[in-house]
């Protein structure tokens, strides 16, 4: 068995319409914590340098 790589190409995928609304559904939902997430980090630091910025005037 030869170990050369191998091209390979792919032409499609056959994802039936409803399992793919109920990934997408999924993946909405698994969003919303993330972005909360991501805000309340984004708040800390903001709350942080704005802080720190008032410290020194």
């Amino acid at each position: 068995m030869s170990d050369a790589p191998q091209n390979v190409k792919i032409t499609g995928i056959r994802i039936p319409f409803l399992d793919l609304v109920w990934l997408l559904t999924k993946v909405a939902l698994a969003s919303i914590p993330a972005a909360l997430l991501v805000g309340l980090i984004y708040a800390m630091i903001y709350a942080l340098l704005t802080g720190s910025i008032a410290g020194i005037g």
